[in-house]
């Protein structure tokens, strides 16, 4: 998911998967992403980063529900955390984005 993510800039991942409905991460439903998974907390309606803990509860060992976490981590990393906290623009905080989620994929 953060692949895709990243390449299109877009955290509502396979856009348009859902015809006339909504994501919905293990009961907290996406806002407005028609996708498979929306990446961006903010955009859920908890509006909370979903964390270890709660995919443990909430995830049946599903690995894109888990994958979840990570996937936030990254775009919150690159949309919020890169910017605020450092003065990043979108386009540095991208390239140090990307450098880091494929030097942490190693050879996989």
């Amino acid at each position: 998911d953060i692949y895709a993510a990243i390449r299109l800039n877009d955290s509502c991942v396979g856009r348009g998967f859902w015809k006339g409905r909504k994501c919905d991460a293990a009961g907290d439903a996406c806002l407005e992403c028609t996708g498979v998974r929306d990446i961006d907390y903010r955009k859920m309606q908890s509006k909370s980063p979903h964390t270890l803990s709660w995919a443990i509860a909430n995830c049946n060992n599903s690995v894109h529900c888990l994958g979840l976490v990570y996937s936030e981590a990254i775009w919150s990393l690159y949309t919020q955390k890169l910017p605020q906290l450092y003065g990043y623009d979108a386009n540095t905080s991208l390239e140090i984005v990307t450098r880091l989620t494929y030097i942490a994929a190693g050879h996989v």
